[in-house]
């Protein structure tokens, strides 16, 4: 089942009418081992919302420093706390 020229990992599109058999086992065979792959090692290096984990980090670190500037803001808007000079 070789091929003269072995199918990329980009090309996926098996349907197209021009598909050798040998092309589609590769591309079959090509997915199996990336189907044992996930079972095997759990999931992909991008979890959530498809985020490498540094990018989570910095999204995650973003979002409490926005919380933590923002409820500052409303401490001292509502008066519970009193900034000096002022």
């Amino acid at each position: 089942m070789s091929s003269s020229q072995p199918i990329s990992m980009n090309e996926r599109n098996v349907w197209r009418l021009s598909a050798t058999p040998e092309e589609i086992a590769r591309s079959n065979e090509v997915r199996f081992a990336e189907l044992l792959t996930f079972f095997a090692f759990g999931f992909p290096a991008r979890g959530f919302l498809g985020l490498t984990p540094f990018q989570g980090f910095f999204l995650a670190l973003m979002v409490f420093l926005n919380v933590c500037v923002l409820g500052f803001f409303a401490l001292v808007a509502f008066g519970r706390i009193q900034l000096p000079g002022l």
